[in-house]
């Protein structure tokens, strides 16, 4: 298979599992994106909980900025190893690309714009085991991206 790969990931262990058989499906040569969607804490803040304005807030005035910015490293680091795995299964370094960015819309709204601008034929997400119930009230990023996708296609990875 030739051509552009698009491979959504998070800080979850999981994530260098879905990357680890991307690397047995697909081979070089071939580009990669690993792509990591940074999600925006300060909308929880702005909701102003109680436990924010009577515990962390009071401990570290920062508190939402500051957890923002360890998902962020989190997911930097994630997307390095990644990169890592990538390269230790012969893909070109050159050719693999990390791109970390912050949430724009919605997780899914974000991996396809990416796709779809940056000219990605396939997009590799990975698949949690929810509840029905979970699945239901949170709705999937996975599944948004399999009822969304325009021309490229989806590998689910579980």
């Amino acid at each position: 298979m030739h051509g552009k790969v698009l491979i959504a990931m998070d800080d979850a262990e999981n994530s260098l599992r879905f990357v680890e058989e991307a690397a047995r499906i697909f081979k070089p040569p071939l580009e990669i994106c690993l792509l990591g969607i940074v999600p925006v804490v300060d909308l929880l803040c702005e909701m102003d909980p109680l436990y924010l304005q009577d515990v962390a807030l009071r401990i570290d005035p920062d508190y939402c900025r500051t957890v923002e910015e360890s998902k962020e490293d989190r997911i930097r680091k994630t997307l390095e190893a990644g990169r890592e795995l990538l390269i230790k299964a012969g893909f070109d370094s050159r050719m693999i690309h990390l791109k970390l960015q912050r949430l724009v819309d919605d997780v899914a709204s974000d991996i396809l714009a990416t796709a779809e601008v940056e000219g990605y034929d396939t997009i590799v997400v990975g698949s949690r085991r929810r509840s029905t119930a979970g699945r239901f009230l949170m709705g999937s990023v996975t599944q948004k991206i399999l009822h969304a996708a325009g021309d490229q296609a989806v590998l689910v990875i579980r």
